[in-house]
């Protein structure tokens, strides 16, 4: 039998990283750069109205970006932001016609949504910043050989501070040393199928946002077919932890498969941040059908000071 280890972000925050969302936008806002700037800004206003649309609480625009970008590619959204976009088509009859004209929608979309390209360009650069402050143990953890680890952060802590082996690690999302890491959204809006009577500008201003959307999309079935050969080994798997992950809803469909390929009797123990985020867990679990016997709720300090 064998120990899964899930390891979210509280982990890396337990040990005093500066992982946080919020310390991203601090690391984005350190440029010099005035067009980042403006991206920022951009990127803001966009997630501020996107949560003003759902009712939702502005405070969490940077504590979850994911968050944020899942509202903001929600099917209803997007079909405002295209009709608005339709705003910038110019006739072609009209005298003040240009050829460049044809590509207004895809343009304006472009430059509205790179923030997405920023996120995606400087979260490899912003990882690379937090390793250049050293990260020392706090729990003296009897680990084996046989111990598997599913990382969803993106930090070196497990290696580096704990001698982990690279084997017994899946970095579900990517790790420091690549480029192209998972970050985004899981809500894929469906576009209407191009006609006959469609006009340029709409079909490209359509694919225009397909791209974006695509750029920072999380596509969680499609990585964890990827990687099947780490979740199939889990069938002997009788211990779960999982310390500082949120269980979010975008993420819960690996919690799923995990559930679905380990031992039917593992024992799952659960760190949780305070009182609010305990009956957060709690609910998760319950969701996940895992009987109220098979789990314990703790701080992380309490599961692994054991």
């Amino acid at each position: 039998m064998s120990k899964l280890y899930i390891i979210g972000n509280g982990f890396d925050l337990a040990h005093n990283r500066k992982t946080k969302y919020t310390d991203f936008a601090k690391f984005l806002r350190s440029s010099n750069d005035t067009k980042i700037q403006l991206i920022i800004k951009n990127f803001e206003e966009k997630a501020f109205s996107a949560f003003d649309y759902y009712m939702e609480k502005n405070s969490q625009l940077w504590s979850d970006i994911e968050h944020a970008l899942d509202l903001m590619f929600q099917p209803e959204i997007v079909q405002d932001e295209l009709e608005e976009y339709r705003k910038l088509n110019v006739s072609y009859g009209d005298d003040d016609f240009r050829s460049r004209d044809y590509h207004n929608q895809e343009i304006a979309i472009d430059d509205n949504y790179s923030f997405c390209r920023i996120f995606k360009k400087y979260l490899p650069k912003w990882i690379n910043f937090i390793h250049q402050t050293p990260c020392l143990p706090l729990y003296n953890i009897l680990l084996s050989s046989s111990d598997k680890f599913l990382c969803f952060n993106y930090t070196n802590t497990l290696e580096k501070t704990y001698n982990i082996q690279p084997q017994q690690i899946l970095y579900v999302h990517g790790k420091w040393s690549e480029e192209n890491l998972v970050m985004g959204h899981n809500t894929l809006c469906e576009f209407p199928k191009q006609t006959e009577d469609d006009i340029y500008e709409d079909i490209a201003g359509i694919r225009a946002f397909e791209t974006v959307q695509n750029s920072v999309y999380k596509d969680v079935k499609h990585i964890i077919s990827n990687n099947h050969e780490f979740f199939d080994n889990l069938i002997s798997t009788d211990t779960i932890y999982i310390l500082g992950h949120s269980i979010s809803d975008i993420d819960i469909g690996y919690f799923r498969t995990v559930k679905h390929s380990a031992d039917n009797d593992a024992k799952w123990f659960v760190s949780f941040y305070d009182d609010e985020d305990k009956e957060i867990k709690r609910n998760k679990l319950q969701q996940l059908e895992i009987p109220d016997s098979n789990f314990e709720l703790a701080t992380i300090k309490q599961i692994l000071s054991r």
